[in-house]
């Protein structure tokens, strides 16, 4: 989305590609490739932390190193699925003066279709995005929600507890039925189906298991993004890979 909104501007838009930083596609932050490809012209440097589809983080030594390499630059920290990583830079607003996190009440929090997030970043940054804000941005009911949801924070901590049990659990099964997956800081985990990718999701599909093929993003052919559950919901899910791993194969 960073790309899109940016398309509609004269911005010139440069990509640092993960997969490209070491032999073997292992996805992680691009950190050196990163701070090469910023110039003088560099206006903002979206970081999604952790990264979908990969699950990968940049760590904060590497974030502020970002913001001190590029003070003429807006560095963008999507933190979006914060709550199942549990590290953060938000407390660096207004420290960092080039500093913005995006936080979204879509996941841990469950209000994705009511589209609410926050911005939160220094007053003298924070005045531009409000010149450009819709007045209605917010709905109501998506605020009365929220206020719900905030006030809520048993509910919210059981179910992130419950993913990450769940997290460990499935992964360690993965590994047990010899597939190839890629380490994980967010609530979902990209496995390597292979060239069977699609007869996998439309497989899951006929079983109420909803996953999203990655294969058309770069260097992701063969991969598919599974997200994590509850531990209930992740037994249900390995079952399911286990009779299609046993009936058409997936490479190990």
């Amino acid at each position: 989305m960073y790309e899109i909104y940016a398309s509609a501007t004269d911005a010139k838009i440069v990509h640092v590609p993960s997969y490209q930083v070491q032999v073997g596609k292992d996805f992680a932050f691009p950190f050196e490739s990163l701070l090469k490809a910023i110039t003088s012209k560099t206006k903002i440097i979206a970081i999604a932390n952790p990264n979908s589809p990969t699950g990968s983080i940049a760590t904060r030594e590497q974030i502020l190193q970002i913001a001190e390499a590029a003070p003429q630059a807006i560095v963008l920290v999507d933190e979006a699925y914060y709550h199942f990583y549990g590290e953060s830079v938000i407390d660096l607003i207004g420290k960092i003066p080039n500093l913005i996190v995006a936080r979204t009440f879509s996941k841990a929090y469950g209000l994705a279709s009511l589209r609410i997030g926050l911005l939160a970043g220094p007053e003298s940054l924070l005045k531009w995005t409000r010149r450009v804000l819709s007045p209605y941005s917010v709905n109501h009911v998506a605020l009365v929600a929220l206020t719900a949801a905030l006030n809520d924070q048993n509910y919210l901590n059981s179910y992130v507890a419950q993913v990450l049990k769940a997290r460990k659990e499935f992964l360690a099964s993965l590994t047990n039925l010899g597939l190839e997956y890629w380490p994980t800081e967010a609530n979902f985990v990209l496995v390597n189906i292979g060239p069977a990718h699609k007869e996998f999701c439309a497989a899951m599909r006929e079983q109420g298991i909803l996953v999203r093929d990655r294969s058309a993003d770069p260097g992701c052919n063969g991969l598919v993004r599974i997200t994590i559950g509850t531990p209930e919901q992740m037994q249900q899910a390995f079952t399911a890979i286990q009779q299609f791993k046993t009936s058409v194969g997936v490479p190990a």
